[in-house]
């Protein structure tokens, strides 16, 4: 079909866009505005018996655009173009199709008439604001919709570059398994989420159980802060001279429970720079004991659990109780209490995440707790901050991560 392609002033990038897609030259026209804001549409070449195409959005200045193509349209009937076609890429006045109010006019509806009246054969708009608008033209309206490029583009986007999750607290992580019939089992719905939305690999720091990183249909790599909190605690009882010597004589590592026990050992490898081993297999290496807190879980209260007995000696020792987490403190207070009861010296807790209910703070604050040591995968609130908290930075392990 032999055409010609018109562009008018509003964006005259996406016609030369289109004009070099086609293969088609545009045609020649000249805008004049003048002082007093009006508009000239001048057509400067043969269109008789042509079908006529003019690209114009009309957006802002919208009554400025919309007033230029009526005036390319009116040009061109005077020249004797076959047919008229408006291109509106934005449909200005779409939003108002609806009478809200009583008086209120509906502008769209003008517009429309406006376009009819004046001479267009047909209207091409790219995904106007109510489809149903369609149906108030008597001239034949097509919506183009740019949503499937869209998808296929930013498809392509994420295809060609990598997008990588850095999550210092893993939510829903301790949402692991399912407790009882009709549970969800939530880090699983969060993974499949995290995958189909386009990740294209997740770091996590001491997630909840390293089990859950088989989950994931992606790469995934879980990085422990426990070497830096061990170097760092173990700086602080140095400088602080709470203790001359890092020894297992004189430090007890409690997990506060058995699932935490594996936790304490990587903790304790770092802590004591000797390896816990079952046997003398690796040469001689000084074994240090690993305390364990038995304790029972409410399963109908979350964060409630209580302190059953302690597996190993605490007495005339400085404790540290080390966690991946705290959450409200239920836990740990009773697990303190604990070992004072059975002679520990002073109580230090140690956790990556602390994931503060309200109330835990001024808890922990007001326990017999002499320090609690974390890191900031969690930016704290003002109000969580109290006097026996003490937080370090993974900043050096994710920047180690990614160098």
């Amino acid at each position: 079909m032999s055409f010609k392609l018109f562009s008018g002033t509003a964006h005259p990038q996406l016609a030369k866009q289109v004009s070099d897609s086609l293969h088609v030259p545009l045609a020649k026209a000249e805008v004049v505005r003048f002082g007093n804001s009006e508009v000239k549409v001048t057509i400067q070449e043969d269109v008789k018996n042509q079908a006529c195409f003019v690209i114009q959005a009309t957006s802002n200045p919208t009554d400025t655009n919309l007033m230029e193509l009526l005036f390319f349209c009116d040009a061109l009937k005077r020249e004797e173009a076959k047919k008229i076609i408006a291109i509106i890429p934005y449909f200005g006045y779409a939003k108002q199709n609806i009478q809200h109010r009583k008086g209120e006019c509906v502008s769209v509806n003008v517009v429309i008439r406006f376009l009819e009246s004046i001479g267009f054969n047909k209207v091409y708009a790219i995904d106007i604001h109510d489809e149903a608008t369609g149906g108030v033209f008597d001239i034949p309206f097509r919506n183009l919709s740019a949503f499937p490029l869209l998808a296929e583009e930013i498809k392509r986007y994420f295809k060609a570059k990598k997008i990588i999750a850095i999550i210092p607290y893993f939510g829903y992580a301790k949402q692991n398994i399912q407790h009882r019939k009709g549970e969800c089992v939530s880090v699983n719905v969060v993974i499949r989420f995290l995958e189909s939305i386009g990740f294209n690999k997740v770091y996590a720091i001491d997630i909840h159980d390293e089990a859950t990183g088989g989950v994931f249909d992606i790469p995934f790599r879980n990085l422990s802060a426990f070497p830096l909190l061990a170097e760092e605690i173990k700086r602080y009882f140095i400088n602080k001279k709470i203790i001359d010597v890092i020894s297992p004589d004189k430090i007890a590592l409690v997990s506060p429970d058995q699932g935490a026990v594996e936790k304490v050992r990587k903790f304790g490898n770092i802590f004591f720079n000797k390896i816990n081993l079952v046997g003398a297999n690796r040469g001689s290496p000084i074994l240090f004991p690993i305390i364990v807190i038995e304790k029972k879980r409410d399963q109908n209260i979350a964060h409630k659990a209580s302190p059953l007995g302690i597996y190993g000696d605490v007495k005339g020792k400085i404790v540290l109780i080390v966690d991946d987490m705290v959450v409200s403190g239920s836990t740990m207070i009773p697990a303190i209490d604990l070992c004072l009861n059975r002679g520990a010296k002073a109580v230090y807790t140690c956790a990556v995440h602390h994931d503060f209910t309200s109330s835990a703070p001024e808890k922990l604050q007001n326990s017999k707790l002499e320090k609690f040591f974390t890191t900031n995968t969690i930016a704290l609130k003002k109000e969580q901050i109290f006097p026996k908290l003490i937080e370090f930075s993974i900043s050096s392990l994710i920047s180690g991560e990614l160098k």
